[in-house]
């Protein structure tokens, strides 16, 4: 045993094996580069994420410019005149949204934005400015809501989409009181027995993309889309003053089929019309009007239809199907009345095609006219809302669409226009921050799919 502890012994003893102290510098110099090698990998991929991310949000956001809202459609949409000038002096309200994902986690923006438009400075010379959290009091966000405003322009929101992770709707009330920017949430009471040939819950009221409007002190709601992924076809009403929710009406299969009511549907406008001549009654009423809209990406509407409050009855105005000038088939547009006709702008068919044109209804004629605007116009876009303001439809951002099946996407706008009934003229007046989105994922294939969620 003695003798063979001497050998094991003897290399530490002895002298260096040759070329020993080249191998060790060797091999320090190799794991030193393999080190090096990883902290420059984790630093570039750093760099990566962080450099798409930024890329991803210039693409489609403008809130890194703090003076503008986030690029975004289906938000809340108003206007209020400000001075002694009768439209002079108007600003417009923009509140919520979708917004990508760089508003909130949930792609929802939080926020109330005003823009200064004035019809002696137009062409980018306008401005908008945030307005502050007045208070903790303030509604959920979302999108696919409705807007309405009464004779003192405060600004009224009802349900839409939170985008929650349950998947549910809310069918809540809000009020914005224009004078404070205060937020209030109303509790009105339900009653769904009077004037409807049947009952229907109150719980009924929950939906997003459905379509309001309101006469006189009383907002008029229709149709959308139910959390279960249902369609509606009901009309309630809203009295503003005494906050109580009615049910007016409520549609079924077979009212649809004998042409006594219109299809359920959701992406749908309403507007007022103070004078509308009613086959039923054999007089001139106040009436809520609807256009277009859709059941799914196979199923678009063009119709016209109008409900008489007073009748509490439906009529076709218009069936879309005749061979004369008519808008095509879409929804998610724009719509407003000036004078005693129905004016519509924009909205999308299948996925594939947002419209640039602008159509003038005649309640009276009952006919559509293709309007032809001089100089500029916006490009075609949906999920946008007009704001009427004298002659003055004001529009907001929205979302650009894509011309052919599988081409890219594009991106949100947060441009503002305005089209003159008058002059029959676009005018600009604040340019989108928005770069288009040439990046993004190609849209699906075009699907009849009974269920979307767009």
């Amino acid at each position: 045993a003695e003798d063979m502890k001497e050998p094991l012994m003897e290399p530490l003893k002895g002298e260096t094996a040759p070329g020993y102290e080249e191998a060790y510098a060797n091999g320090r110099l190799r794991s030193l580069r393999v080190l090096i090698g990883f902290f420059v990998v984790v630093i570039i991929s750093g760099a990566v994420l962080t450099g798409s991310r930024l890329l991803r949000i210039s693409r489609t956001q403008a809130w890194i410019d703090a003076s503008y809202p986030a690029c975004r459609k289906g938000y809340a949409l108003g206007a209020h005149e400000r001075g002694g000038v009768k439209h002079e002096q108007v600003d417009l309200l923009l509140w919520s949204g979708k917004a990508d994902d760089n508003c909130l986690a949930n792609e929802l923006c939080n926020d109330l934005w005003t823009f200064q438009t004035s019809p002696s400075r137009a062409n980018g010379t306008s401005g908008w400015k945030q307005v502050a959290r007045q208070s903790a009091t303030r509604p959920e966000p979302r999108w696919k809501t409705v807007t309405v405003q009464d004779a003192n322009q405060d600004f009224y929101i009802f349900g839409g989409d939170p985008m929650r992770p349950d998947g549910s709707f809310i069918d809540d009330v809000w009020k914005l009181t224009i004078a404070t920017m205060q937020w209030t949430r109303l509790q009105p009471t339900c009653n769904d027995k009077p004037s409807a040939p049947r009952a229907a819950s109150c719980a009924a009221l929950l939906r997003r993309a459905h379509a309001a409007v309101i006469l006189g002190d009383t907002m008029f709601m229709h149709g959308g889309m139910n959390p279960s992924d249902a369609l509606l076809n009901d009309v309630w009403s809203l009295n503003l003053v005494s906050l109580e929710w009615r049910l007016r009406h409520l549609g079924n299969k077979t009212e649809e089929r004998l042409g006594f009511a219109p299809t359920a549907r959701k992406g749908h406008t309403l507007v007022p019309a103070e004078r509308l001549f009613s086959t039923h009654s054999g007089k001139f009423e106040q009436a809520v009007v609807l256009f277009a809209g859709r059941i799914d990406v196979a199923h678009y509407f063009n119709d016209v239809w109008a409900f008489f409050p007073r009748l509490d009855r439906w009529e076709q105005l218009d069936n879309g199907l005749h061979g004369g000038a008519a808008p095509h088939l879409r929804d998610h547009h724009a719509a407003a009345t000036y004078g005693n006709a129905m004016y519509t702008y924009g909205g999308w068919y299948q996925y594939w095609t947002a419209y640039d044109d602008i159509w003038r209804y005649d309640f009276d004629e009952r006919n559509w006219t293709q309007l032809q605007p001089v100089g500029a116009k916006p490009l075609g876009r949906f999920l946008i809302s007009f704001a009427p303001v004298g002659s003055r439809l004001y529009l907001v951002g929205g979302e650009l669409g894509s011309d052919e099946p599988g081409s890219k996407a594009n991106s949100y706008l947060n441009d503002v226009w305005a089209f003159d009934v008058a002059t029959s003229e676009w005018v600009q007046l604040a340019q989108s921050r928005c770069p288009r989105d040439h990046s993004a994922e190609p849209r699906p294939a075009r699907v009849h799919n009974e269920v979307d969620r767009k």
